[in-house]
C-alpha cells in the first residue's frame, strides 16, 4: 500500500467524521431552538445572560407555558433584568434593585410565570446595545 491509498482513506474517514459531527450538531440545535432565537424545547427553560461576554440574552425570545419557571444564568458580569412590559395583572419585577444593580458571572435568577402574555425585558446598562429579551407565556 502506498501513501496515496492511506491519504484517500484518511480523507474519507475525516469526511465521515465531519459529516457525523455536523449531523449531531444540527440534530441538537433542532431540539434547542427554532432557528429564529426562540426556544422551543419543552422541559427546562433557560436563558444565558451575556454568553461569551456578549451583550445578549440567549435565546432572545423564549416560549413557555403558564406555570413554567425560567432560569437566567449569567456568563458575564454587569448585567441585570429590568421588566419593560408585561400582561395586565402580572407582577414580574425582574432582578432585585432599581435597575442600576447588576450581577456577576455565575449568578442565577428564576421566575415562575403565572399570567399568559408577552413579557419584554432588557439589561439596564446594555439596553442601548440591543440587550433585550422576551418571554411569551402561553396557556
Amino acid at each position: 500500500m502506498d501513501d496515496s491509498g492511506r491519504t484517500d482513506r484518511t480523507v474519507r474517514r475525516r469526511d465521515l467524521l465531519g459529516s457525523v459531527g455536523v449531523a449531531a450538531v444540527a440534530t441538537t440545535a433542532g431540539c434547542l431552538a427554532s432557528g429564529d432565537g426562540t426556544e422551543t424545547k419543552s422541559g427546562e427553560n433557560a436563558v444565558v445572560v451575556g454568553p461569551g461576554g456578549s451583550y445578549v440574552f440567549e435565546p432572545s425570545s423564549l416560549s413557555v407555558s403558564v406555570g413554567d419557571t425560567v432560569t437566567w444564568t449569567w456568563e458575564s458580569a454587569n448585567h441585570n433584568i429590568v421588566v419593560d412590559s408585561q400582561p395586565e395583572g402580572a407582577e414580574w419585577q425582574g432582578t432585585d434593585g432599581d435597575g442600576s444593580k447588576t450581577y456577576d458571572s455565575e449568578h442565577t435568577y428564576e421566575y415562575t410565570f403565572e399570567t399568559a402574555g408577552t413579557y419584554e425585558y432588557y439589561c439596564q446598562p446594555h439596553e442601548g446595545l440591543g440587550m433585550t429579551g422576551e418571554v411569551v407565556v402561553e396557556e
